[in-house]
């Protein structure tokens, strides 16, 4: 499972089902039916619940300053594949 925290101090959850009910070496999916929907409906519903119970929590983190500097690292991020695009875009038109 993976847990992330968003810019509004939003818990969201992504889950990996495998791990839950043991994984035998052979399986078969079953398709969507009125089965799986009523069990993903209980997952998202117990899933929501915690989110709701944890997200006071979250709300004192301070995480606008770290949110600041990963925006400023992406746009670095870019602006240097920006100046290598450029540059061999420039060689290329060159030859």
């Amino acid at each position: 499972m993976k847990i992330y925290i968003n810019k509004r101090k939003e818990l969201i959850l992504k889950f990996d089902f495998e791990q839950f009910g043991g994984i035998a070496n052979e399986t078969m999916q079953l398709k969507s039916c009125e089965f799986t929907k009523e069990l993903e409906k209980e997952i998202k519903e117990a899933m929501q619940e915690i989110i709701e119970r944890w997200q006071p929590f979250l709300e004192n983190i301070p995480v606008d300053e770290l949110f600041a500097e990963k925006q400023k690292q992406i746009r670095k991020f870019s602006d240097y594949e920006t100046t290598l695009t450029d540059l061999v875009e420039q060689r290329f038109n060159e030859m």
